[in-house]
């Protein structure tokens, strides 16, 4: 699904800053494509422009773009999903599957949800456990996995 968001700026210099800055960002797993809105068409022509409202807050006029990048690509992840995850799994059982695989730092399943999420001590670990864990069976359930993000990640979405 794509979403298109439009945002006003009353300073054409911020405006073109934040095209510049802001274009290739990532915003989840995917970069966003940066440009200028064009005014929608009306049965006269175009539109006028609509008026910027006055803000009723002030808000920082430039902050640093967060550069996420998508959890494959990010060297420091050791996050791994498990989906299609049977509902009677629980954490240690989830943990013994991938323990072959090296040190695990921690494993959630949150319930209700049909996956978990298996953080691994090294990025190779991590790999791994996503080559030779695609496909395989856990407690009659076939499952799939890829990489998860990191809580680092995680909160950086939520912002």
């Amino acid at each position: 699904m794509v979403a298109n968001t439009c945002v006003k700026f009353s300073d054409e210099n911020e405006r073109n800053r934040a095209m510049t800055e802001m274009n290739g960002v990532y915003c989840s797993t995917r970069a966003m494509r940066i440009s200028a809105a064009t005014p929608k068409k009306t049965t006269a022509g175009y539109a006028a422009p609509a008026p910027v409202p006055k803000p009723v807050y002030q808000i920082p006029a430039y902050t640093a773009p967060v550069q996420a990048q998508p959890p494959e690509y990010d060297a420091n992840n050791t996050t791994i999903f498990v989906g299609s995850l049977d509902l009677n799994v629980s954490e240690e059982e989830l943990k013994q599957n991938f323990l072959q695989f090296g040190e695990i730092v921690s494993v959630k399943i949150p319930p209700g949800k049909g996956c978990g999420f298996v953080q691994f001590g090294t990025r190779q670990s991590a790999e791994e456990a996503i080559q030779k864990m695609q496909g395989k069976m856990i407690d009659q359930q076939v499952v799939r996995i890829s990489w998860g993000r990191t809580l680092a990640a995680r909160q950086v979405f939520m912002l």
